[in-house]
């Protein structure tokens, strides 16, 4: 934590998707993804996953930053700047979050299909959880 933050909420439990964020200070929201994308495979998942726990933090309407806990930040980083993958076929599997994105897109004017439309328009910090072990 920074110098006078304080943890208003913090919820790391499985099946904890839906009911708030991983974390909540007085400064940041944020989610943690704990799992290792496996080389030479599809991933999909787990790209499902931090892709919808990348839209609710977008959705979500604070002031407070916003922040991505995961392993192989550069990778998943590389995988939201994809010009190929559909957000709409990603978020097939929840309906209800895939029509919260879209009607956002609709009233911010933002146009397009691809993870690099959705990704590129909100500022949220992705931190390798790697790299924090490591300091």
């Amino acid at each position: 934590l920074e110098p006078g933050e304080v943890i208003e909420n913090l919820s790391l439990a499985a099946g904890a998707e839906g009911e708030g964020f991983d974390l909540v200070t007085n400064k940041r929201i944020a989610e943690f993804k704990f799992a290792r994308w496996q080389e030479e495979r599809a991933n999909g998942m787990r790209k499902r996953q931090v892709f919808s726990d990348f839209v609710n933090l977008m959705l979500q309407p604070t002031s407070k930053k916003k922040v991505l806990y995961v392993y192989g930040a550069e990778r998943i980083k590389k995988y939201f700047s994809s010009k190929r993958a559909n957000w709409k076929k990603l978020l097939s599997k929840n309906p209800e979050l895939c029509s919260q994105l879209d009607k956002h897109m609709i009233e911010n004017s933002i146009t397009g299909q691809t993870l690099f439309d959705v990704c590129s328009q909100i500022e949220i910090e992705i931190i390798d959880i790697d790299n924090l072990l490591k300091d």
